[in-house]
């Protein structure tokens, strides 16, 4: 008998120390989470969600809206593709929200890191302007303009515009919202 009182009083020591320590980890992990939430970043947050690959609705201060997965995420842009659909650089300065799509799930996210790819879209631009691709600019306050990227310059971004008889238009590199890429 007295080894059944002891087995029993073993048992009861072990289940609180258990539920002790359940407690505590719970409460580690409330405490960590508010930490990395109250640091968090919009890049963080965009950055969690694309390697949750996560598909995602990005609405810009134009209105216009993006859905995909983010594939990229930059220091001052982020790139979301849909598919065969093409990519969209998006500067963070011109996106509004950034949500999971509606239906899917909605990960934990925490935000709390920097962007992976050191780079800012304007020093990204003359790079893809080389190749001359066919685009889409919509810069803050203006109408979408499509046509061949023919060059990225300090401040100006030009255009040849579809249809205009080579017409070209200049953007200024702070005002371009969103660019998408059609020759991918």
């Amino acid at each position: 008998m007295p080894d059944d009182d002891f087995l029993a009083s073993l048992d009861h020591l072990v289940a609180d120390a258990v539920a002790e320590s359940a407690a505590r980890e719970r409460s580690r992990t409330r405490v960590l989470r508010q930490i990395a939430e109250e640091e968090a970043t919009f890049v963080g947050v965009a950055l969690d969600l694309a390697e949750q690959g996560a598909t995602v609705v990005v609405r810009t201060s134009s209105g216009r809206a993006h859905r995909g997965g983010v594939v990229a995420v930059g220091r001052d842009f982020l790139v979301v593709r849909d598919g065969g659909r093409p990519p969209a650089f998006l500067a963070i300065r011109a996106i509004a929200s950034l949500r999971p799509q509606a239906g899917s799930a909605s990960p934990d996210t925490a935000g709390g890191r920097s962007a992976p790819l050191d780079i800012g879209l304007a020093a990204l631009l003359p790079t893809m302007a080389a190749g001359r691709p066919r685009v889409q600019v919509c810069a803050l306050g203006d109408e979408p303009l499509a046509g061949e990227l023919r060059s990225s310059g300090v401040d100006v971004l030009t255009l040849r515009l579809d249809g205009e008889a080579g017409l070209r238009a200049h953007i200024r590199l702070d005002a371009v919202a969103e660019l998408l890429l059609f020759d991918v």
